[in-house]
């Protein structure tokens, strides 16, 4: 598989500018400390601390904007119970991405969004649309979507970059 074109990766970055202005323009205020906190990470990433693979930034950022903005909801709701094992467990893997990159945290990552997204899934459905909560919703799974397309992208990079013979 040959690296993306100009072209390819001029067109992946406009449809990805659509829907984040789409989501934004529904979510509203929902979308800002997670846009926030990833794109702090993605430049602390990029010019100050390096991540062990750079490949795994876009995911790392995302993991790490949601992290936030659900401690950020659970602190100013002072709701901590189940969403704490979110908080850990995101945590501690956008952490292990960073140090430690590779098919392991990829798969445990993939297992808890999974079971995350089902959740806010079956969720969903009972709420009004255009709510609060709908909103708050659509972005965790907007988030979680994401997140999973690009642990899989970078591993798929990762996996396809090494040498052969290794």
């Amino acid at each position: 598989m040959s690296a993306p074109t100009n072209q390819q990766l001029a067109l992946r970055g406009a449809a990805a500018s659509i829907f984040g202005a789409t989501l934004g323009v529904y979510a509203g205020a929902n979308v800002l400390v997670p846009a926030v906190g990833s794109g702090a990470v993605w430049y602390i990433g990029s010019k100050l601390l390096k991540p062990t693979d750079p490949r795994y930034l876009g995911a790392m950022s995302v993991l790490a904007g949601h992290t936030l903005w659900l401690l950020a909801g659970m602190a100013l709701l002072n709701q901590w119970g189940l969403n704490t094992i979110d908080l850990m467990v995101f945590g501690v893997g956008a952490l292990w991405l960073w140090i430690r990159p590779g098919l392991t945290p990829v798969v445990v990552l993939t297992v808890f969004e999974l079971i995350a997204l089902v959740t806010n899934a079956s969720t969903i459905a009972s709420e009004q649309l255009g709510s609060d909560m709908h909103k708050a919703l659509v972005v965790h799974i907007a988030l979680r979507v994401a997140v999973l397309v690009l642990l899989w992208g970078a591993w798929l990079k990762a996996r396809r970059d090494v040498p052969s013979g290794t």
